[in-house]
């Protein structure tokens, strides 16, 4: 099954990929997330990926980064 990712406000990508199943296509999904966020300028912006097939949404994958830094003496 073709499946498709996009973030909030950009079209899915047209050519899609194919994955076995809705599962296989989240974890790519979350994968590619990851990726993505380390590669941001920002890491405190959390970066949201939504999958879909022909279909419609299947969910989301959202990752953020979160830095607590110690009080310094």
């Amino acid at each position: 099954m073709r499946f498709y990712f996009s973030q909030p406000g950009n079209p899915p990508d047209e050519e899609g990929v194919e994955f076995v199943d809705a599962d296989a296509a989240v974890k790519e999904a979350a994968l590619t997330a990851l990726l993505l966020a380390r590669d941001q300028q920002d890491l405190t912006d959390p970066l949201t990926l939504t999958v879909s097939s022909d279909d419609g949404t299947i969910g989301t994958v959202t990752v953020k980064v979160s830095i607590a830094r110690s009080p310094t003496r």
